[in-house]
């Protein structure tokens, strides 16, 4: 059984970029050079690497943080449903192709992240695939990227990364979570009692057994809590928390 111990923050990232820049082999990578620090990380051969249509959830640590990290599909079709089934997104990881730069599909992409999923800080891994860019394509493309972040109102001061997501080494990914760890802010949840979660819809009703799914805005839960659901029943309706799950792994 797959099990979440929440013993550091947790972070809600997502990976933004055009299908062949290289976000699924980014977040490979990730889970492969965290396990190779010794740090806890979903086992990369989870992901399915042919993936254009779902998303795919997986969690990894740093020494400071806990991250959940959604690898959301490119196709503009599917992103609306997807980003609104996923969690609050506390920052992304904007992958680039170093040589294509930003393509007109990455701005259609961000926008759309934009009105239906705030995201309020994000770091950029340009994706040095083969043949490798020249020094002059590489700046160009860091100009493009600046101008990207500034058309969605973030700072020109936004780490960029530069790398091969396909190196045996893993030192730009070290780098990049490194700056994942020092630019996204820690998010400010408000943890005060009593907790609030809007549900989205009702999963699975089964005899005394209800499955809702939504986001939580306030506190946090325990299985075992009592709660109150309220708008389901003109009578008060009271339940006991048996199970919960973040991305379809359970939660201790």
């Amino acid at each position: 059984m797959n099990t979440l111990l929440q013993q550091k923050p947790q972070v809600n990232l997502c990976t933004i970029g055009i299908e062949g820049s290289g976000k699924t082999t980014l977040t490979a990578a990730i889970l492969k050079a965290t396990r190779g620090r010794g740090l806890r990380a979903t086992p990369p051969e989870q992901l399915d690497m042919g993936s254009t249509k779902t998303c795919q959830h997986v969690e990894f640590e740093t020494e400071k943080r806990r991250y959940s990290l959604t690898d959301i599909p490119a196709n503009p079709e599917h992103l609306t449903d997807m980003i609104a089934s996923t969690c609050v997104m506390d920052g992304a990881i904007m992958v680039i192709d170093a040589i294509r730069g930003v393509m007109p599909q990455l701005r259609v992409h961000q926008e759309i992240m934009r009105y239906i999923a705030y995201i309020p800080s994000e770091v950029v891994y340009l994706n040095q695939n083969a043949p490798e860019p020249d020094d002059v394509t590489e700046g160009v493309v860091r100009l493009e990227a600046i101008d990207q972040l500034d058309s969605v109102g973030h700072s020109d001061e936004t780490p960029i990364v530069s790398g091969s997501a396909l190196a045996d080494n893993y030192a730009s990914i070290i780098e990049l979570l490194d700056a994942i760890d020092d630019w996204i802010p820690t998010p400010n949840r408000e943890m005060h009692p009593p907790f609030l979660l809007p549900f989205d819809r009702i999963i699975e009703r089964n005899g005394d057994v209800t499955v809702v799914e939504g986001r939580t805005e306030r506190s946090r839960v325990n299985t075992g809590d009592r709660l109150e659901l309220i708008g389901m029943r003109e009578e008060k309706l009271t339940a006991t928390v048996q199970k919960i799950k973040l991305s379809g792994r359970d939660v201790q």
